[in-house]
């Protein structure tokens, strides 16, 4: 169904609905409506996993990811201050120098057929969705979708999602913000 800012609760639900079984097989999507939640989930799941962070900002979760372990990870931004103050992070210059982390600029919310090619060149086990915390739902779900079509010919293990938003508007239609799909 088509996303609004004026979204009613069971239009959530049945995006979500939709969402999960357009996704079949992606194991877990949960989201968080924090930076801290976010960032404290994406480390407990980075040990090992290919990890496509799309908002990767100025690279701050990017490094607790390889201090988590993560295998690699592709970061996208749609701002050109952040992926420079990223690049020239000292915690992140050892990734990028054998090629463990890659950053590149990329407006997903504009480009969705860009966001799903990154994707494809990756193959991410974890996906992580920070597109500001505040995003309204539409975006969210555009953005999700592209990222579920792109990944639908392997699984990756979860996405994660920041959004007060859905969030609140998951919990308020009673749908569950950790669903195993």
């Amino acid at each position: 169904p088509p996303l609004s800012s004026s979204t009613n609760l069971m239009t959530v639900r049945l995006a979500l609905d939709r969402l999960a079984h357009e996704a079949g097989s992606v194991p877990m999507l949960l989201v968080v409506p924090e930076t801290p939640a976010f960032r404290c989930r994406a480390r407990e799941a980075a040990a090992g996993a290919i990890v496509l962070e799309v908002g990767c900002s100025y690279g701050e979760a990017t490094a607790s990811l390889f201090a988590a372990g993560a295998a690699s990870v592709l970061g996208l931004d749609s701002s050109i201050e952040c992926l420079r103050s990223a690049r020239g992070s000292e915690r992140l210059a050892p990734h990028l120098s054998t090629g463990r982390l890659s950053l590149r600029l990329l407006d997903a919310l504009r480009y969705p057929a860009q966001l799903q090619a990154a994707a494809q060149s990756v193959r991410p086990s974890v996906v992580l969705l920070d597109i500001g915390g505040d995003r309204d739902l539409p975006s969210v779900f555009r953005t999700l979708c592209a990222l579920t079509d792109a990944t639908s010919s392997w699984p990756p293990r979860l996405f994660l999602v920041k959004s007060r938003e859905l969030y609140a508007a998951a919990a308020a239609a009673g749908v569950a913000v950790a669903v195993r799909l």
